[in-house]
Parts: structure tokens; sequence; C-alpha cells
């Protein structure tokens, strides 16, 4: 597989980028799911990951959180082949590559907008425009010289929702009732777009705020760091009090267990006499 990635990455990596990611998840997804009873699985996962993510402007934010989730293993600084400088400087790089897309998905859902209010969302079958068809077939049928008051326009014409644009005689009419489709095929797509970014974000968010409040509690600490990083991507107030928060408190609760667990050292001189 490791041969397979590297000459895909030669392949598609600037000629085809959807493909090119779409391969690159599923080698992700496999090793990930089985244990080929070898750590180099876990740093081939992380490598093919952040490879891909060197194009996350260009993939959905749901590809990228994605790719962004299969870098929270860090078996190097656990197995203890990265530590201190070292794990300072991967520790910037990644806190940019998760806070990336909790920036992308702040910047594209719009806190106003309200899914579930029915103004918002589109018909299945668009009704064709009753006030245009009325006032067409009243014309039509006073031309052929006079109106059944008793029968109704949509019966004449036998107008649907979901008619095709074509089945309408009247060019306003049937130029109107194909702006009501375009426009509700744009309602339709904003609502659907609006519903699976709020989908992202709860799916993806804790578990952002977890790791990265996770990967500054580890030595060395560097809270301005953080605070930086923050204040560069985040504007959810909300959110970046959580993680200051939580990474605040572990490092005092982290500091009063080492003063705990410090040997006392008491004063054996003998007292004079």
């Amino acid at each position: 597989m490791e041969k397979k990635a590297e000459e895909i990455s030669v392949q598609w990596f600037n000629t085809d980028e959807p493909r090119y990611f779409a391969w690159m998840s599923a080698a992700c997804n496999v090793l990930s799911s089985y244990d080929f009873k070898n750590d180099k699985q876990f740093i081939l996962v992380e490598k093919y990951a952040r490879q891909a993510l060197q194009k996350a402007d260009k993939m959905p934010v749901g590809t990228e959180t994605g790719f962004v989730l299969r870098l929270g293993a860090d078996e190097e600084y656990l197995n203890g082949k990265m530590k201190g400088e070292v794990w300072s400087a991967r520790r910037k790089e990644k806190i940019d590559i998760w806070l990336h897309p909790l920036k992308r998905l702040e910047k594209e859902i719009e806190t106003n907008y309200d899914p579930t209010d029915p103004k918002n969302q589109g018909f299945l079958n668009v009704p064709p425009p009753v006030y245009l068809m009325n006032k067409a077939d009243t014309k039509n049928r006073d031309q052929a010289g006079g109106s059944d008051p008793t029968r109704k326009p949509e019966d004449i014409e036998n107008f649907v929702s979901g008619m095709a644009p074509e089945g309408i005689k009247d060019p306003k009419v049937r130029a109107a009732y194909e702006a009501a489709i375009a426009e509700n095929q744009r309602k339709m797509e904003k609502n659907n777009e609006q519903i699976m970014l709020r989908r992202i974000e709860e799916h993806f968010a804790p578990r952002a705020e977890k790791y990265i409040t996770a990967i500054y509690l580890r030595p060395p600490y560097n809270l301005p760091e953080l605070y930086q990083k923050l204040d560069e991507f985040i504007t959810n107030k909300e959110r970046k009090a959580r993680i200051l928060n939580a990474v605040t408190k572990g490092m005092a609760a982290a500091k009063k267990d080492m003063q705990t667990t410090l040997p006392v050292t008491t004063d054996q001189t003998p007292a004079k006499k």
C-alpha cells in the first residue's frame, strides 16, 4: 500500500484532486481499521493525512475534518520518540491544522439562518405561479367568448405542482415558473448545505477542542502560543474560553500534583545545647 500511495501522490496530487482525496481517505481508513502489528501503520496514516491537507482549501470542509481527525494518535510522542523542542515544533504545526477547519466552519455556517424555518425549505414539487395562471386563463377564456365561473383555471389548463415548464403554453407564466424552480433549487441546496455544515461541526468541534487541550497539556507548556493561535483562527468566544479554561485548569492541576510528589526534606542539624 505504501508503494501504491506514493504512485498515487505523483499521479494525481496536482492533476486530479478529487480522486486523490478519495484514494488517500480510503488508504487512511484501511490503515486505521486493521491491526497490521506494526506501529508504522499509524505513522503512515498521519503522513498521508498531512500530505492531503496541504490542499485543505481545495477540499470540502467535511473531507478536511476527516483527514484532520486522523492526526490525533501522536504515536511518536507517546512512544517517547518525540520530545522537548521537537514536539513543541510539531504541536505548533498541528494546532494550525486542527484550527483551520474550525475557522472554515465558523465562516461558512450562517448563525442567523434556521434550516427548520419553512421559509428556508424548498418544495419537493414546485407549484406553478397561480396568480399568473389565473390571469392568463381568464384572458384566454374571455377571448373564447366567455367563461364558466364554476371552473377553475387549473382545471382548464391542467396545471399541477412539479409539472414540466414545457407544459405551460403562456410564455410569461412559463418563465415565472422556471424562475420559481430555479429559486427553489437554490433554496434547497443552501438548506442542505447549512444542515450538513452544522452536522460536521457537531461531530468535529468537540473532538478538536479535546485534542487541542490535550496537546497543550503536554510539556513543554506554551500558554502564550495557545492564546495567539486561538486569536488567529477562532472568533467563537465560547469555544475559545472552553479551550483556555481547560488548559489553564489542567496546568494548575499538574503543577499541584508535581508539588505533592516532591520529596520532603527536613533539617537534620542537631540542636545546639
